[in-house]
């Protein structure tokens, strides 16, 4: 089999687990009286991330475009931990950037971007956001999310190897040609002046 196919299905497993352990840790409740206040806090926060975002939906193109929206801002998220430093310049990039690709508001914003925290945090590989991404974003939503990531990259004016790295592994993912790539990296340096 090949490598990165085994590596999809360990990382499906991994997740379906964690959604089986959470649904019986929030159904029976059964772990939350031995859990510390910090734990406790943690399982209110993905109970309340998969009763919004997972239940049955009512409306089921809104729940669908808060999970889309929802793996776009966890990518932009894991590009400011990229070079192992999360400064206030690219903390504010990944806001500027989901309040203009998504048209919401401040509080909107950073409801999302807590909840991407958290799916960051606990996610064992990119697949489970850019797979979403790729079933539902067409080839120029998908150059978007790039160009999006290199404004993030490039917020605090300085460019590591390891953000690129990151990027270019992203851009791969979401399958965005190369050519694009560039091109993408092009207009955010002029818009930015960096380089």
């Amino acid at each position: 089999m090949h490598m990165w196919g085994s590596g999809l299905i360990a990382c499906t497993t991994t997740v379906w687990f964690g959604i089986v352990f959470l649904f019986t840790v929030i159904c029976t409740g059964k772990l939350w009286k031995t859990t510390t206040g910090a734990q406790q806090i943690m399982i209110e926060h993905f109970k309340q991330f998969f009763e919004k975002h997972l239940s049955p939906p009512a409306n089921s193109e809104t729940v669908s475009q808060d999970r889309l929206q929802l793996a776009t801002a966890a990518l932009l998220v894991e590009m400011t931990r990229a070079d192992g430093e999360v400064n206030a310049e690219e903390q504010a990039a990944v806001a500027r950037a989901i309040r203009k690709a998504f048209n919401i508001d401040e509080e909107k914003t950073a409801e999302l971007i807590r909840l991407a925290e958290l799916e960051v945090a606990n996610a064992t590989c990119y697949h489970q956001f850019t797979s979403l991404i790729n079933k539902n974003f067409s080839k120029a939503q998908k150059a978007q999310v790039v160009e999006m990531l290199w404004e993030v990259a490039y917020a605090d004016a300085e460019m590591e190897k390891y953000e690129e790295h990151l990027l270019r592994r992203l851009s791969d993912l979401l399958y965005v040609p190369h050519h694009e790539f560039i091109q993408s990296k092009l207009r955010v340096q002029a818009r930015l002046g960096a380089g």
